[in-house]
């Protein structure tokens, strides 16, 4: 977290290498994209937790790649084009519910709304916190 130069080429040999991850937090690393993400499902196969708070160029197409994992905890906080739009394709890849995903962070992803919680919520029934506050940044 926090190495603001890492980029997805960076990013993807960090995971190519390491196909055990079950934890990845890349929080503040502004300078990566979706292509990042797409990384991380292909192979991190184990992958439980993701954190990519302050990941400002992460769009909604990221979740066509991490739908299909088994995540328990996903932070997308401060990911700004990130919208309702790209979690309503995370729990469309779900028909018959996430029994996963507990813990879903957007706080201050400016384009999510209750629409989403309710969404998630609905899809995952063991969720136990989706924060969506938005404070003033």
């Amino acid at each position: 977290s926090g190495f603001s130069s890492c980029t997805d080429i960076i990013a993807d040999s960090i995971f190519r290498a390491n196909p055990e991850l079950q934890k990845v937090y890349m929080n503040g690393c502004c300078l990566l994209t979706d292509l990042t993400l797409h990384g991380v499902a292909r192979y991190l196969p184990k992958i439980r937790e993701i954190s990519f708070r302050g990941c400002y160029l992460l769009t909604d197409e990221i979740f066509c790649s991490i739908a299909p994992l088994p995540l328990n905890v996903m932070n997308f906080a401060i990911c700004l084009n990130i919208s309702n739009r790209g979690i309503e394709q995370f729990c469309r890849a779900w028909p018959n519910g996430n029994k996963y995903l507990q813990i879903a962070d957007f706080t201050n992803s400016i384009k999510v709304t209750e629409i989403s919680e309710v969404l998630i919520r609905s899809t995952c029934p063991n969720l136990v916190r989706f924060n969506n506050i938005v404070n003033s940044l």
